[in-house]
């Protein structure tokens, strides 16, 4: 394939639009190579919505990242299961009621996002290897 007959703008625009994906860059490297980095979000804790309150389903939830980022989880058979396992155990932010939680867009609820200020700071604190799951 020829690497200059690619819209460069384009195929980062796409993968921009991808609720995981915080950045993505691409250069070109002649005479036949493409390189692309790419950051991922990654969940910290998990929300769920007011009209799922009774439902504890996985698809009940939504994903959100540090910067308040909204994801959908992965469904179990679309990832390994280590990582389901992973984001199945994430901190529940309850009590947050919205209805603008958008795949790969920012929240706008400031007690969601106090939430996960607070979860950061937890992480950084010494209580921070002391706690327990419930």
């Amino acid at each position: 394939m020829n690497t200059l007959a690619l819209d460069l703008p384009a195929i980062q625009a796409r993968l921009h639009r991808h609720p995981r994906i915080e950045r993505a860059e691409m250069w070109r490297e002649l005479p036949g190579s493409l390189r692309i980095n790419i950051r991922e979000r990654f969940p910290v804790a998990r929300v769920r919505p007011a009209s799922h309150s009774a439902d504890n389903s996985l698809d009940a939830f939504y994903l959100l990242d540090d910067a308040g980022y909204t994801l959908l989880p992965f469904r179990p058979g679309s990832a390994p299961s280590e990582i389901i396992d992973i984001e199945a155990a994430l901190p529940v932010i309850v009590g947050a009621v919205t209805t603008n939680y958008i795949p790969g867009r920012a929240i706008g609820n400031d007690p969601a996002r106090a939430a996960l200020r607070l979860l950061a700071a937890f992480e950084t604190s010494q209580m921070a290897g002391r706690s327990e799951e419930r």
